[in-house]
């Protein structure tokens, strides 16, 4: 082989092994880890919103966003890339986030420090100027969101409707609500939406409403902020080239971001005022009836009757306690466990809680059971009302005696005796011990296994007693929502004709069947808190995600469009079903 063989063998053989060297060396000096902060504009509206970006260079690390007070954040993802300048490679990951102003004004983005491997760094502050609402019409776009709530100034246990409202007319894909601070309140979503289409301004739009019924926890003035809906809106091209152009490759379908907040509210929380009426205030706040009755009115002494008082009306049905019975002397009474039935709706709780109890008179006579009375706070009047039931009425037979029995017997006849004489028949089968070694003591048992002996059940009754209370306290929120969870599961199956019943069902079965998993109850979560429930009970990262994902594709199903899709739904309901497989519901 001569050389210049040799040379082309060498250069064909070592020249990938360099090259590669080269392009990896830089790697091993890359510049120290840096940090900035940008945005994609320093002027907007009050309802616009702006994209933080969060940039780090060399390195990878988490920024603390707890210092940004005059906006909403949202995440919006991370991002991972890798540049190549002047032959030197450098990693970048940035943080995207979506920033909603919450006031007018000259706002702040302050600096915000991001902990790396190589120690803490710090952003430069930005400033936000923010001016008031532009005065376009939101019937002027394809897609906008509204809210409004029902009263302004409630008061104390009063609830009251946030109703968050989606027009549309594109199609649009992976939204996610965020609905407001409601800490401050209860709070529950009705599983009844509407979903209809209405004309504005000439435009027909497709409008999905949806519904939160709060109930103030404390007197005071409370901020309810935006409600934030992020979301694709879907762009399709408008010719066909083929087959690969269907919309299941994704081809031919641009996907643009959008985020769309809602107005916020002030809300003045006013207390009751302090009841001196007479009687007991039973703690309910709307408007309430009371009725009652009695069956059979007419009974024997021994006999029972069934009294049932019945408190309907609109409001906390739910909390009502069975009001003061003043009963005439010579009845037993028997309590039965309150029956509920209370719907929750647009308008908020409605229904009714029966109480029941057994009237057993020990004596006959004429009795009356004085009016039932029933005082409230009336949310209308602003003012306590107090409502009576009718005044009932017991008549009371004495009950049937029972008739002594004469015992007849056939006379004896005269001169015949009833003595019998004597006779000995024998010995008893176990003899009789007539020496003195009969009379032995026996040895006293002891003070300490007296104790022992007699103590012991008690004691062991006792600690099984502390053991299934400590497990029923313990395993009751579970159990409760486990059992919510497979309820709302088996409520969806039934339901999915109706596809809006179907997703609100779905997704309340996921979300009982998480909190199933911490041992605390709920209505609600967001993405994150859903994964560290899972990752907490230690179940691994890939559920926790995938669980996570779950709950984001049933809400967003709710307002893509999606609700016609059969097969769709069929796919969603299969994934729960897994999911509920997994964690043992």
């Amino acid at each position: 082989m001569n050389d210049s063989v040799l040379c082309q063998f060498m250069k064909r053989r070592w020249l990938p092994v360099f090259l590669v060297f080269f392009l990896c060396f830089p790697l091993c000096a890359q510049a120290a880890p840096e940090v900035r902060a940008t945005v994609d504009r320093t002027e907007l509206r009050m309802g616009e919103s702006l994209h933080l970006k969060i940039t780090v260079s060399g390195a990878e690390g988490e920024a603390d966003l707890s210092p940004i007070k005059d906006f909403r954040v949202v995440s919006r993802g991370t991002s991972t890339s890798i540049n190549m300048v002047n032959g030197s490679f450098s990693q970048e990951v940035s943080y995207t986030y979506t920033l909603i102003p919450l006031k007018q004004g000259n706002l702040l983005i302050p600096p915000l420090r991001v902990k790396t491997e190589g120690g803490t760094l710090q952003t430069e502050p930005v400033r936000i100027g923010v001016s008031e609402k532009a005065g376009k019409g939101t019937a002027d776009k394809d897609i906008y969101a509204q809210a409004h709530v029902s009263e302004t100034s409630p008061y104390v246990g009063q609830q009251f409707v946030y109703t968050f409202k989606l027009f549309r007319r594109a199609e649009i894909a992976n939204a996610q609500l965020r609905t407001p601070d409601f800490s401050s309140f209860t709070v529950s979503e009705t599983e009844e939406r509407k979903q209809y289409r209405t004309v504005i301004g000439g435009r027909e739009f497709q409008v999905t409403e949806l519904y939160y019924i709060l109930v103030p926890l404390k007197a005071g003035d409370f901020t309810l902020g935006p409600a934030v809906l992020n979301c694709d809106i879907v762009h399709r091209s408008a010719r066909r080239r083929g087959f690969f152009n269907d919309p299941f490759f994704g081809l031919g379908t641009n996907l643009e971001p959008e985020t769309l907040q809602t107005r916020s509210f002030n809300l003045k929380v006013r207390p009751l005022p302090p009841y001196e009426g007479a009687g007991t205030f039973s703690g309910l706040v709307g408007d309430f009836h009371i009725r009652t009755t009695i069956d059979p009115v007419s009974l024997k002494s021994g006999e029972s009757a069934t009294l049932s008082v019945i408190i309907s009306g609109r409001g906390n049905v739910m909390d009502a306690e069975l009001p003061e019975i003043k009963m005439p002397e010579g009845f037993k009474i028997y309590r039965d466990s309150p029956e509920d039935d209370v719907k929750l709706s647009p308008q908020g709780y409605s229904g009714q809680r029966a109480f029941r109890a057994a009237l057993v008179p020990t004596q006959p006579g004429d009795f009356r059971i004085p009016p039932i009375r029933l005082t409230y706070f009336d949310t209308a009047s602003g003012k306590y009302v107090s409502k009576s039931a009718q005044e009932l009425t017991l008549h009371i037979r004495p009950s049937e005696e029972k008739q002594e029995t004469d015992i007849v017997s056939a006379p004896l006849p005269e001169n015949v005796s009833l003595k019998k004489k004597v006779e000995f028949t024998g010995r008893d089968i176990l003899p009789l011990k007539e020496e003195l070694d009969a009379l032995q003591n026996e040895n006293s048992a002891s003070l300490l296994r007296f104790l022992l002996f007699f103590c012991s059940p008690l004691l062991l009754i006792f600690l099984c007693r502390i053991a299934l209370i400590l497990g029923r306290k313990k395993d009751e929120p579970s159990r409760i929502m486990a059992r919510r969870a497979g309820n709302a599961l088996k409520q969806a199956e039934n339901s999915q004709q109706e596809a809006e019943i179907f997703f609100s069902h779905l997704y309340r079965a996921v979300i009982f069947a998480i909190l199933s998993q911490s041992g605390s109850r709920g209505e609600s979560l967001t993405y994150a808190e859903a994964a560290d429930i899972l990752r907490s009970a230690g179940y691994s990262e890939e559920n926790a995600v995938q669980a996570a994902a779950l709950l984001e594709k049933i809400e967003s199903a709710k307002f893509s469009g999606r609700l016609t899709e059969k097969e769709f739904c069929r796919e969603l309901l299969k994934e729960t079903r897994e999911l509920f497989r997994l964690i043992s519901v």
